[in-house]
């Protein structure tokens, strides 16, 4: 299922959402065809059901934990998102982190923002 399938459908069942939605991501490497990932769609704590998308998918709240992050704002189309990703892991190794969790995507912007979409990169990071 795709995020844009999942957005609308919680919608449309009243579940607004309360900040901007992105994703994690739990695989290493990117590949289309099979994506680990975890939708992020902020909500009020006061949403505690799971929701039926549809026969096969179900959204389950959780609450993400509280984590220090290297962040990175990525302007531009989600192609070039590669350019952003290899500047915040400069940053990262540079300054003497290291990975301590999956990877998130926060989407601050429509991707069919005239303007370009705007996404926020956040890797959760310690002190190596």
């Amino acid at each position: 299922v795709r995020m844009s399938q999942v957005y609308p459908s919680l919608y449309h069942q009243g579940i607004m959402g309360n900040a901007a939605p992105g994703a994690r991501y739990h695989s290493e490497v990117f590949d289309d065809s099979k994506i680990d990932m975890e939708i992020i769609y902020p909500v009020d704590k006061s949403v505690k059901d799971s929701v039926a998308i549809n026969e096969d998918v179900t959204v389950v709240p959780c609450e993400l934990p509280a984590e220090e992050v290297a962040s990175i704002i990525h302007k531009g189309n989600y192609e070039t998102l590669p350019a952003s990703y290899s500047a915040i892991g400069q940053w990262i190794e540079a300054n003497q982190y290291e990975m301590a969790g999956p990877v998130r995507e926060l989407y601050l912007t429509a991707p069919d923002d005239p303007e370009g979409p705007i996404t926020e990169i956040q890797f959760p990071v310690k002190k190596a």
